[in-house]
C-alpha cells in the first residue's frame, strides 16, 4: 500500500471552510480514483496546519491520482489561507493497523 501526505499551512481559524471543501471536492475525486483505499484529514487549530493522507493500493494507483487531484488540492489550500502552496510527499505504507 502507498500513501500521499499533504501538508498546507495556512490559518486556523478557517479549518472548518476547508473541511468542507474536502469532503464537497476532494473526496469525491479521490473515491472516483482506481486504487483508492483511504482518507484522513488532520488539523491543529493553533498553528493552521492541516495533514491530508490519502492511501492507494499501489504506487502506480497513487501516481496516476497525482493530476485529477491537483486542482482540488491547491482550493482546499486557499480555503484554510495558505501562504504557500501545499506540500506533498509520498510514502510507501509499511505498517497499518486497525482496531
Amino acid at each position: 500500500m502507498h500513501a500521499r501526505m499533504t501538508l498546507i499551512e495556512g490559518s486556523g481559524d478557517r479549518l472548518d471552510e476547508v473541511v468542507g471543501q474536502v469532503e464537497s471536492d476532494v473526496l469525491p475525486l479521490l473515491r472516483g480514483q482506481s486504487g483508492f483505499k483511504g482518507f484522513t484529514v488532520m488539523g491543529d487549530r493553533s498553528s493552521g496546519r492541516v495533514v491530508a493522507v490519502s492511501y492507494w493500493n499501489s504506487e502506480d494507483d497513487m501516481r496516476a491520482s497525482e493530476e485529477a487531484v491537483r486542482e482540488s488540492r491547491e482550493r482546499a489550500a486557499e480555503a484554510v489561507g495558505a501562504t504557500g502552496g501545499p506540500r506533498v510527499e509520498h510514502y510507501e505504507v509499511l505498517i497499518d493497523v486497525e482496531e
